[in-house]
Order: C-alpha cells, then sequence, then structure tokens
C-alpha cells in the first residue's frame, strides 16, 4: 500500500517533469498583413525546424492572427506563401519559456516579363499604298461567320468600314472594281476588302469607308448549294402594347450553281430570295362613326418585304495575258404597308417597288515585261423604281410617282511599277440621265 509520504513524493516528481517541459518550450505568434496593412486570412503559415524534426503548419484566422504552443526551444525557419505575393523567410531561435512576436507583412510579386530576340527577321513595315494598317479582308471561315441576313451583314460592314468621304457620308461600295454597287447575296461573295489603299486614284473618293466585294469566279467542276433560314411568328411573343398578334416571318432562300462551260471558260449562277414581313404598331384614337367618340386603336400590322436578287456571271480565257469577265445582275424589292404605326392608320399605307439591272464587263491582265497591269471595265446600269401612293378612301389623291435612272461608265486602268517609283493612271467616263414623272 502506498503510505502518504510516497504519494507526496510521486506528486513532487510529476510537478517537477510538467514544470521542466514547461521551461523548455515557447509559443510563437504574430499577425499576417500585406504591404498595405490589411490583414490576411486563411494563409498557411509553416514552422520548420532545424533538427531533422517534421514541421508545424498552422491557418491564419479571420483577422489575420496565427499561434505555435508548445515549441521546443531552438532554431526554427517561418515560411509563408499566399498567391499574389511574395514568399516569406525568416530564420529565428525559440527561447524557453518565453513568447516570440513575429510580425509578417507580405509584398506583392513582382511581375516577370521575358523577351525572346531570335536572329530571324519579323515583319517588314511596307511602304505600299495597299498596304496600309487600317485595311481588312474578310474571306474564308472569317466571311462564313458573317450574317446571312442582307440588312445585317451591311450593317456589320458599315460599321468595319466607318464613316466614308461621300457627299452622304456613308460608306462606299465596290463591286467587281465598279462604285455604287448593291451588297450582292453572301453565296456569290468570294473576298470584301475594307478600307485598302484608301487614296488610290482608282476611285471615285478619297479616304477611308470603302467596302469592296469580289465575287466568285466560276469552278473547274460542277458544284452548288442551297440554304434556308426561317424565323417565324410563332417563335415570338405578342407585342404587350398591341391586342393582336401578326403574322412575323423571316425566311431567305439561297441558292448557286457553278461549273465549266469549256476548258477556258466558266459560270457562276446565284439566287436569294429574303421574305420579311416586320410589323407596325398603331397606337391611336379613332372616332366611331356612328357616336363620334373617341376610340383607342392599339394593333400590330404586317409589312410585308420581298427581295429577289439574281445573278449570273461569265468568265473566259481569251489569250495567255487576258481574261473577260461579264456579270449580269437583277434586283426587285417589293414592299407593302410603308408609311404606317403610331399615330398613322393602315388607311395611309403605301406600297413601293424597286428593279435594278446591272451589266458589266471586265477585260484584265497581267503584268507584262514592262511591269504594266491594263484593265478596261464597262458598266451599264439600267435601272427603273416605281412609287405607289393610293389612301384607302381618298381616290382623288392617290398618287402614282416613278422614277428611271440609267447610268454608263467606262474606266481605263493602267497600273506601273518601277525599280523606285509606282503610277497608276484611272481615266473614267460617266453617264447618268434620271427622270421622273408625278402623275395625280
Amino acid at each position: 500500500m502506498f503510505t502518504t509520504r510516497t504519494v507526496a513524493v510521486i506528486a513532487g516528481a510529476l510537478i517537477a517533469a510538467l514544470s521542466s517541459a514547461q521551461t523548455n518550450t515557447g509559443v510563437v505568434r504574430g499577425l499576417l498583413t500585406d504591404s498595405s496593412g490589411a490583414v490576411i486570412p486563411r494563409a498557411t503559415v509553416a514552422l520548420i525546424p532545424s533538427e531533422q524534426r517534421a514541421p508545424m503548419t498552422t491557418t491564419t484566422a479571420e483577422n489575420g492572427e496565427w499561434s505555435f504552443a508548445g515549441v521546443p526551444a531552438g532554431g526554427f525557419t517561418l515560411k509563408v506563401e499566399f498567391p499574389g505575393f511574395s514568399a516569406f523567410n525568416r530564420t529565428f531561435t525559440v527561447e524557453a519559456g518565453r513568447t516570440a512576436d513575429i510580425p509578417i507583412q507580405l509584398l506583392p510579386e513582382a511581375s516577370r516579363q521575358e523577351v525572346t530576340v531570335s536572329e530571324s527577321p519579323g515583319p517588314e513595315l511596307s511602304l505600299d499604298a495597299a498596304d496600309n494598317a487600317a485595311a481588312a479582308t474578310i474571306a474564308g471561315a472569317d466571311l462564313d461567320a458573317l450574317p446571312d441576313d442582307p440588312d445585317d451583314l451591311s450593317d456589320m460592314l458599315a460599321q468595319l468600314a466607318g464613316p466614308g468621304a461621300g457627299i452622304n457620308g456613308g460608306p462606299q461600295i465596290l463591286l467587281d472594281g465598279f462604285s455604287n454597287g448593291q451588297l450582292p447575296a453572301k453565296a456569290a461573295i468570294k473576298e470584301i476588302r475594307v478600307n485598302q489603299n484608301p487614296f488610290s486614284a482608282e476611285y471615285d473618293w478619297l479616304g477611308f469607308g470603302r467596302i469592296e466585294i469580289i465575287t466568285k469566279p466560276g469552278a473547274d467542276q460542277f458544284r452548288g448549294s442551297a440554304g434556308l433560314t426561317d424565323s417565324d411568328a410563332i417563335l415570338n411573343s405578342r407585342n404587350p402594347y398591341a391586342d393582336n398578334k401578326a403574322d412575323y416571318v423571316n425566311r431567305i432562300v439561297t441558292g448557286n450553281l457553278a461549273g465549266p462551260v469549256t476548258k477556258r471558260s466558266s459560270f457562276n449562277l446565284n439566287f436569294q430570295r429574303n421574305i420579311v414581313n416586320n410589323t407596325a404598331l398603331i397606337d391611336a384614337v379613332t372616332l366611331d362613326p356612328s357616336s363620334f367618340a373617341d376610340t383607342p386603336l392599339r394593333e400590330t400590322v404586317v409589312t410585308p418585304r420581298t427581295d429577289i436578287d439574281s445573278s449570273g456571271r461569265f468568265d473566259t480565257q481569251l489569250n495567255a495575258n487576258n481574261t473577260l469577265t461579264g456579270t449580269y445582275r437583277q434586283y426587285l424589292s417589293e414592299r407593302d404597308n410603308n408609311g404606317i404605326g403610331q399615330y398613322s392608320l393602315v388607311s395611309r399605307a403605301y406600297s413601293s417597288e424597286v428593279r435594278r439591272e446591272e451589266t458589266s464587263e471586265r477585260d484584265s491582265g497581267p503584268l507584262d515585261q514592262r511591269r504594266q497591269r491594263h484593265q478596261v471595265r464597262l458598266d451599264a446600269k439600267p435601272g427603273r423604281t416605281i412609287r405607289e401612293h393610293e389612301p384607302t378612301g381618298y381616290p382623288c389623291c392617290g398618287r402614282v410617282q416613278r422614277r428611271q435612272r440609267r447610268s454608263r461608265r467606262g474606266v481605263e486602268s493602267l497600273s506601273a511599277v518601277r525599280t523606285a517609283e509606282q503610277y497608276q493612271r484611272h481615266p473614267q467616263l460617266a453617264y447618268h440621265p434620271v427622270r421622273d414623272a408625278d402623275t395625280r
């Protein structure tokens, strides 16, 4: 049995051992901040002993504080790493029975950039006027990514070209080298050049805002394509400000066929029909015929629009140095219920019809022995615009307006390149008669 003396001896030994253990350890603590003094929470702090012992780790609290208790006396290395900051390392000694306060301030990590200089030459700066940095060429996959809708395609190209230098300030469209062109169907386009060589003598206007469209030639093998894009009113909701839902339709039908005619000639045919039945909201007040009381009128009315664009191109090689290209294009646009919406009722609607025909020929050749390129272009546009305005219920005021415009243009282009200079000659001859008729 243990006597009272034996128990006292054992208790004294335990107290002495605990006192000795507490005397041989210390406490390490601190606060983790950045260079601005803001605390950094949830960061890992490692305490690595200089002897072959396992390191100790802890995580900073929300207020940035951290601590290690019961750290044996000896040498240690304090290490902190946090994303976006430089690593912190500090070596110190833990003394038995004492507390070491070590504030840690992390500095932002310095950015590092590497520049590799190789012996191969990089892209050279060209002094050619046709290689201006503002030019853009759209072809291949970039052309396929453009919108199929003609209106959306025209708006996107106009934004890309920027303001033009013409009279109206809008972009100038050149179709196969001819100015005042109409944007063709996307399936007929081979390449689009924007703002290339803006100050060349070849163009009507100087400056930017120029869109050059190059159409596709024929192919050495027969090939074709067909497409349909459809958006119907069943997929759209009713206008919340109208009492009815109009029959909205947006449908695009395209077709293309190309192939050889002989060994030296080929053809390319394109067709596109665009049916757009937009809607106009009428929000007006009418008079009841019987009581003459004010009657609110809210309805959406379909404003049909049909555009048909068809074109054909024929290419033939005359000889080793000359190629003859002939194109014909016909464009028809019909619109109904124009001029209505807001306070304008259906009785004020009118219809319009626009027809355009374009014929062009081009003879071009490569650089000859004198490094000259000669090109001749002829363009004929017999066009007619008919606009009818016949308000319902007012036959006396019906009006039919016709406008006819024909144009002829001839362009001779000569480009020459010498060893130290380059010059161009582009004489042009144009004829634009306009005839208007207004019948009441």
